[in-house]
């Protein structure tokens, strides 16, 4: 009955041979809010995870939100390929030593 999760990414990998995948033993979900989205989006997010606890069960325990902005900036290619990067990634790294350290997650997502 557990959800399994496994990005587009881990995906590639696993079809290619390059990686193996196996369900988590659990599923405590940490949340990573980037500290410049807005406090209206902040609340959408803490609302999508409440309904993914009460509709499908997912132990979403904690979230976190960063000490300052990631910088995220996305590009788009004239052919429709989009792409970002973060122009501080250490203070993603930070939040999810804080929640890591908490003990409160097993896995972290990101919400930008």
């Amino acid at each position: 009955d557990a959800i399994q999760y496994v990005e587009g990414y881990a995906l590639d990998e696993f079809a290619a041979g390059r990686w193996g995948l196996r369900p988590a033993t659990s599923q405590r979900v940490g949340l990573l809010l980037d500290a410049a989205i807005e406090e209206e989006l902040v609340l959408r997010h803490l609302q999508a995870a409440d309904a993914a606890r009460a509709t499908l069960g997912v132990c979403v325990s904690a979230y976190t939100i960063t000490d300052e902005s990631l910088g995220v900036e996305i590009e788009m290619s004239p052919a429709g390929v989009s792409w970002g990067t973060l122009r501080r990634p250490d203070t993603l790294l930070d939040a999810a030593r804080r929640l890591i350290r908490a003990g409160v997650a097993d896995e972290l997502r990101l919400c930008l």
